[in-house]
């Protein structure tokens, strides 16, 4: 029994890996897939930008070794305990900082988590068509609601409202002309480049062209 178990075991995992190179093939092939992502990932760098955080490079190459198609990479400033906490699930880590400091890194990071899969949808469906249950069956809106209940646990269940605030919030300024024409220029950037990558000059260099620093003195406190 061991024996004939051993082969299967071992087909699974290249299988699996198999798996993971047919789809990274079908994405690059798919234009539609690739836009698609490249609008989710944008949503993320441009309000990540608008509340406070440095955008260090933006990539949508497949990483065959995750079995996912994307990933946007932040470098945040004065947050980044915070959001560790948040994202590693580990609320003590909080204890020492004041409530107000945590709950205004909670909202920079749920708006920019959002943005994400939002841009998504207004890519796919129109600006004014978006559909919540596709938010909600994201790793994105998992981790707002994971920073929900961290935010309950430290400080009295007065959060329940939050994530539709900031996703009210992250729709709003992503309907704004400006905004949405920045992420429509970084997905193209994305799109036309041949490793699938932003680096960090050239996406400044799109902020400021797409003119969105006024909405980060806004909002971006």
């Amino acid at each position: 029994m061991v024996d004939r178990m051993g082969p299967i075991i071992r087909l699974t995992t290249s299988m699996k890996k198999n798996i993971r190179h047919i789809y990274r093939y079908f994405f690059m092939k798919n234009y539609k897939l690739r836009s698609m992502v490249a609008h989710h990932e944008s949503g993320h760098a441009v309000l990540g930008h608008i509340f406070g955080h440095l955008v260090a490079e933006i990539n949508i190459n497949f990483d065959l070794d995750k079995g996912v198609p994307a990933y946007c990479l932040k470098q945040y400033r004065s947050d980044t305990l915070i959001n560790n906490a948040f994202e590693n699930n580990q609320p003590s880590d909080l204890n020492a900082i004041p409530q107000a400091t945590v709950e205004l890194a909670a909202k920079r990071y749920c708006c920019s988590l959002l943005a994400g899969p939002i841009a998504e949808e207004f890519h796919q469906r129109g600006i004014n068509s978006i559909e919540p249950i596709h938010i909600q069956n994201t790793h994105d809106f998992r981790l707002c609601f994971q920073t929900v209940n961290i935010l309950n646990g430290l400080y009295g269940n007065n959060y329940s409202t939050f994530i539709a605030d900031n996703s009210n919030l992250a729709s709003f300024l992503l309907k704004e002309e400006q905004i949405w024409s920045t992420v429509a220029m970084l997905s193209e950037e994305l799109l036309n480049s041949k490793k699938l990558k932003i680096d960090q000059t050239k996406i400044y260099e799109i902020f400021k062209i797409g003119g969105i620093d006024n909405y980060k003195a806004n909002v971006g406190r």
